[in-house]
């Protein structure tokens, strides 16, 4: 069982959740438009929620390695806590006041997503 809730980790789901409408820099042609579903070729929302939140993309064996910020299971806890409980245009609105703000700004997660973010960070398991 993990720790609740560390400040670093309200800036994590804050990345994550940049990452998603911005894209990764590895050239994703559109922004996604729904959820979509887990996928190990760092595609659609989840390869951007994945890449935020752990700092790497997946390998070639789907494998998240050498994690530069969280661990893997607690950020796919995140999509499916998300996926499950938050209608995607309200993730995709915070998503939006994340791109607008000015950097080092002071962004309050809504309660829908922060709820997700402290039951994950409880039990990485608590979505599957």
């Amino acid at each position: 069982m993990r720790s609740v809730p560390r400040p670093a980790r309200v800036l994590i789901v804050t990345v994550v959740a940049a990452m998603a409408l911005v894209g990764c820099t590895g050239g994703q042609a559109s922004q996604p438009k729904e959820y979509g579903s887990i996928n190990t070729e760092n595609e659609g929302y989840y390869g951007n929620l994945m890449f935020g939140c752990t700092g790497v993309e997946a390998n070639d064996d789907g494998k998240y390695v050498d994690v530069k910020l969280e661990d893997p299971d607690f950020c796919t806890c995140v999509f499916r806590g998300m996926k499950e409980t938050v209608p995607f245009s309200e993730a995709q609105e915070f998503d939006e006041q994340q791109a607008d703000a000015e950097e080092g700004a002071d962004i309050e997660l809504p309660p829908s997503i922060d709820k997700v973010r402290t039951t994950c960070a409880e039990n990485d398991g608590a979505y599957d």
